[in-house]
């Protein structure tokens, strides 16, 4: 009943093991008279000592704590509130760890820090993953990756990434967690971060473990091995070693196995680290059942059942009450094997799959064994559909795919650098002897030149004699010459000197007149982010969705919308005339207009949204003249989920919905009426309005036409609607966010090095 590790990456943003000693800090901390300095140093305290001593460590936090409250000291508090609530964790106080992380966010909100945002996200993320709350903690990435993106912070992104590669190996989904590694991994490679580099060598090789492939798993392990001993990290290695161990214990050798399984253990004993300490009593526990030391066996599942149930750890405990029911089937006690498999089975259901897949294999021998053949069989059925989730062929082939691709990016990535460092050297040794031609020819010439020059010296030399007198003359005439030319430069060097005095005051007035309209610009900004909606509604009305929002210049001509109207929703995807500050403008009256129709008016059929929105676009903007650009195209749905019924009516813009059930994926096209929310020829006709009834699992896209109109490529062409309707027939089974990030990554590839030519924003919703 093999059992991989999986607290190399519990607590990812959380743990450190600091070298600095207690003693050593705490005297620094006494002798200091600034509280700052004091804050500091209690909270490196208590972060070196959670996990070992929680008591200690609560201790000099809450003396951190109340110093950088009574200071104000907000940045300070923040990361303390952090540090209380992974204690609270490890005490098994799982209402306490919550409401401090939320403190910790709702502190960094307020600071606008938003790293350390992101950040508390990836901790509430982690946590929600580790008392069994998958779907909690998968919202709680997708927060973190939406700030680090804002943010541009790719390590945020890659250390998330690492975090949803854990989250999909809990739930057996192989495949994207392998994804999520590899692209981890490429990050901290180009980056020199040999810490991380180790850890994802680490994580793919428990992947592989998983899946069985002992010999893949080994390569990464010895990868992982190599840069921890390299940079000396004492619990990297241990980590290590506890994952050798587990690979050679699925290989049934057994003593390899426990040896490498003591050398870890050691090792985290010196350091303290409980959590792991249980895992290699697990261990130990389940090499000795296998080698028939019952007895042995039990002492070591006792141990770490012990640690287990002092920090409340639910996937810990159904791992030892696996143990225990083996344990008891090997001595032919069938009842309490049972009693123990149940409960593994009743723990680790729905939260991880591994657990779950050995607690029902065992119930179906247990229970053939006690003459129980329907559990038997309902358990080995269970069995089956766990271990096929794990193991299949598709599964199989993407992972072995992805790995040899990366494998040959990397050996490419190589070649080229050793080919740039052959063609630099060989350009090097090039110039070198273009410099000794260069030198020796202008030896030469120069050899050449001074014998001329002496030749004609002497020639000049018995002329000069005759023309010395004159030329004294002529010198004394240039030199009056020259006092008056030098007068006159004075002159124009004092009025240069005044225009340049000038131009720097007209230089100045211009950059800070150009600063006032930036900065207005950006409050501008501020003011049109505060009339959009809050992304909350659609976290808390929308199981999945994602919002590519890429506005040209600061502020944005392009805007999304959406309320909640009875147990209806209101989605609007919309692109004014123009970008920039004009198009804000415009964006602002819509989302003011919308607010109207619907909040206030409670109008829910789609056209007639849109035919009020028309008429007071017209109406604000005293439009007479049909000649008036002024105005926007605009895509709206009303999704009622009860009756899973949508209604659609678009202004020029037209939505693009996908099936969930057909056999091979086709986009459907919802057309939309060829006149835009503003003044035209065919405004006296009413917008159509569109019912679609829709099944869950249909996916529904609305745009603008920013992203279909930018230029690039190779040949500098739109990208046009039949390419972005491809795009999206590649990328419509992936979760939302992956989507996004696909549609973002292949938009940049396309522009290249071209300017953005209009506002983007895309809307894809998961019905």
């Amino acid at each position: 009943m093999k059992k991989i590790i999986l607290f190399p990456t519990l607590f990812l943003f959380f743990i450190g093991f600091a070298q600095t000693p207690v003693d050593s800090l705490l005297k620094v901390a006494e002798s200091s008279n600034i509280d700052t300095v004091k804050i500091k140093i209690y909270s490196e305290i208590s972060d070196i000592l959670k996990g070992r001593d929680n008591k200690k460590a609560m201790y000099y936090a809450k003396k951190s704590l109340l110093l950088g409250q009574k200071n104000n000291y907000l940045k300070g508090v923040a990361g303390v509130y952090k540090t209380i609530g992974i204690i609270n964790f490890f005490q098994g106080e799982l209402d306490s760890a919550f409401l401090y992380f939320d403190k910790s966010l709702k502190t960094y909100e307020e600071l606008n820090d938003k790293k350390g945002v992101a950040a508390s996200y990836v901790n509430i993320g982690i946590l929600k993953k580790n008392i069994g709350q998958i779907k909690e903690a998968g919202e709680s990435y997708q927060k973190a990756l939406e700030v680090y993106r804002e943010i541009n912070d790719n390590e945020g992104i890659a250390k998330t990434y690492l975090n949803l590669g854990n989250l999909f190996k809990l739930q057996g989904d192989m495949k994207n967690a392998l994804d999520y590694y590899f692209n981890s991994l490429k990050f901290y490679e180009d980056i020199g971060d040999e810490h991380m580099t180790a850890q994802l060598y680490q994580n793919i090789g428990i992947v592989y473990s998983e899946l069985k492939e002992n010999k893949k798993a080994l390569e990464n392990f010895e990868n992982a091995l190599k840069i921890f001993n390299k940079i000396k990290d004492i619990k990297g290695i241990a980590e290590v070693n506890n994952n050798i161990g587990n690979n050679y214990l699925d290989n049934k050798e057994y003593e390899l196995a426990v040896m490498y399984f003591e050398k870890s253990l050691k090792a985290f004993e010196e350091i303290g680290y409980t959590p792991m300490i249980a895992n290699l009593y697990y261990n130990l526990g389940d090499a000795n059942n296998k080698m028939k030391n019952y007895d042995k066996a039990k002492y070591f599942f006792d141990k770490s059942y012990n640690i287990y149930s002092d920090l409340n750890y639910a996937q810990g405990k159904a791992m030892c009450y696996n143990g225990f029911g083996e344990y008891y089937y090997n001595i032919g006690n069938y009842k309490k094997a049972a009693e123990y498999l149940e409960e593994a089975k009743k723990l680790s259901l729905g939260t991880d799959l591994r657990t779950s897949s050995d607690a029902v294999e065992w119930l179906s021998k247990t229970y053939a064994k006690t003459g129980n053949y329907k559990g038997a069989y309902e358990n080995h059925v269970l069995f089956k559909k766990f271990n096929d989730s794990i193991f299949n062929e598709n599964t199989d082939k993407a992972i072995t795919a992805k790995s040899m691709q990366y494998e040959f990016e990397k050996k490419e990535k190589i070649r080229e650098i050793e080919e740039k460092k052959r063609k630099a050297l060989q350009a090097e040794k090039d110039k070198r002897d273009m410099l000794v031609k260069i030198a020796l020819s202008a030896g030469i010439l120069f050899m050449i030149l001074i014998a001329v020059i002496l030749i004609r010296g002497y020639r000049r030399k018995v002329r000069a004699n005759n023309l010395l007198k004159a030329q004294k003359e002529e010198i004394e005439n240039q030199k009056i010459e020259l006092e008056q030319r030098n007068e006159e430069i004075q002159a124009q060097r004092d009025e240069i000197e005044e225009k340049n005095i000038l131009i720097t005051q007209q230089r100045d007035i211009a950059l800070k007149q150009k600063q006032e309209i930036t900065d207005s610009i950006q409050y501008a900004q501020r003011i049109q982010e505060a009339v959009l909606p809050d992304r909350k509604m659609f976290v808390n009305d929308i199981s999945d969705y994602f919002i590519l929002f890429k506005p040209k210049d600061i502020v944005s001509g392009d805007f999304y919308w959406m309320t909640k109207v009875e147990s209806k929703l209101v989605v609007v995807a919309a692109d004014c005339t123009g970008h920039g500050v004009p198009g804000a403008f415009m964006s602002m009256l819509g989302v003011t207009f919308l607010n109207e129709i619907v909040n206030k008016d409670r109008v829910l059929q789609a056209n007639e949204i849109l035919n009020r929105l028309r008429n007071k676009v017209i109406d604000s903007l005293h439009q007479k003249d049909r000649e008036t650009k002024d105005g926007m195209d605009v895509a709206l749905a009303v999704i009622d989920p009860e009756k899973q019924e949508l209604q659609f009516a678009g202004a020029y813009n037209p939505m693009y919905m996908i099936s969930s059930e057909e056999d091979s994926a086709i986009i459907k096209k919802i057309p939309a009426d060829r006149m835009p929310i503003g003044i035209h020829l065919k405004m006296d006709k009413e917008f159509t309005n569109h019912i679609i009834n829709y099944k869950r699992g249909d996916i529904i896209y609305m745009f603008s036409d920013g992203y279909m109109d930018q230029f690039g490529g190779e040949n500098g062409r739109k990208l046009k609607s039949k390419r972005f309707q491809e795009l999206l027939l590649t990328v419509h089974e992936k979760p939302m966010i992956q989507q996004k990030t696909v549609l973002e990554d292949f938009l940049d590839k396309w522009k290249g090095d071209r300017e953005q030519l209009d506002d983007i924003i895309i809307i894809g919703i998961k019905l």
